[in-house]
Parts: C-alpha cells; sequence; structure tokens
C-alpha cells in the first residue's frame, strides 16, 4: 500500500512540474495544409476584416458633426 502511496506521490508531482503544451492556434497554423482549412481561415480573416471595417465606420459616423448636434 506504501508503494502504491508512493507512485501517486510520484506522479503527482511530475505532473506539476511538466510544462504545458502549445497553444492550438500555433498548431493549426502550420497543419492547415488542407484546401478546405486554407478556405476556411480566408473565410474567417474575411469576418474579421469586415467587423473592423464595421468598427471604423460605426466610429466615424458616431464622431461626426451632424450626429453630435442631434445627440
Amino acid at each position: 500500500m506504501k508503494a502504491l502511496w508512493a507512485v501517486l506521490l510520484v506522479t503527482l508531482l511530475t505532473g506539476c512540474l511538466a510544462e504545458g503544451e502549445p497553444e492550438v492556434t500555433d498548431q493549426l497554423e502550420w497543419q492547415s495544409n488542407q484546401p478546405w482549412e486554407q478556405a476556411l481561415n480566408r473565410f474567417w480573416d474575411y469576418l474579421r476584416w469586415v467587423q473592423t471595417l464595421s468598427d471604423q465606420v460605426q466610429e466615424e459616423l458616431q464622431s461626426s458633426q451632424v450626429t453630435q448636434e442631434l445627440t
């Protein structure tokens, strides 16, 4: 029974000292050699670009003189 506790303790301590795995996003970048994965990545990039563009337009509209006068 003492041997089992010793094994469990060593396993616990080893797990505490282990290094973490790299982030999943880093692995996806070098593994995305399939055409559908590349298309999906381009789609998500497009959606990020549209979001950024819409944020810029919204800021411009809110800072325009007409909008400020109406508020």
